[in-house]
């Protein structure tokens, strides 16, 4: 069927001078079963094989769709640009605090948070709340100038913010609440 309706497609785009290109092509199943399907489908007569995820607008589908791809590349992106804007800065010297939580909070978290409604179920479950908190620490770390043995509530309470994962739920709020 899947075959069936890729030919249908393919022949369509003809009609209307539109050409698929193979090389670009990929398809996943979203699957919750813990053996893989191994399919393939054939377009413009070139074997595409289904991948265990895809990167779709910047967002990385896997899938079983629990999003563990996609957080840890925005952690390790955000970690990164963490990194950099550090240097910027030191424990006694450097931008202002309020200065520091504005690009933090403009640049680093945006950035940690991209496509957050469609993946929010997510930060529901420990793994994903650990790392987002363990990217929000090294931002607080930063911006409140502390030593880095302090803990993470103490970086929320001396940086007056949220736990990351319920900041997160601001940007979708009808989801999480179910209404």
């Amino acid at each position: 069927n899947l075959q069936k309706a890729c030919n249908a497609l393919t022949t369509w785009g003809k009609s209307v001078c539109l050409d698929f290109s193979a090389e670009k092509t990929e398809f996943i199943v979203f699957t919750r079963k813990r053996k893989q399907l191994d399919l393939t489908i054939n377009v413009n007569g070139i074997a595409i094989k289904s991948s265990p995820n895809v990167k779709y607008l910047g967002v990385i589908l896997d899938s079983k769709l629990n999003w563990r791809k996609h957080v840890e590349e925005k952690c390790k992106q955000t970690k990164c640009t963490i990194t950099t804007l550090r240097r910027f800065t030191k424990l006694t010297w450097g931008p202002d605090r309020k200065i520091l939580a504005k690009l933090f909070n403009s640049i680093a978290e945006p950035k940690l948070l991209y496509a957050v409604p469609v993946w929010i179920e997510a930060t529901s479950q420990r793994w994903c709340i650990n790392k987002l908190r363990s990217i929000q620490r090294m931002m607080f770390i930063t911006t409140i100038r502390s030593f880095k043995t302090i803990s993470t509530k103490s970086t929320l309470v001396l940086a007056n913010s949220l736990p990351i994962e319920l900041g997160a739920s601001w940007f979708s709020p009808c989801i999480v609440t179910g209404k």
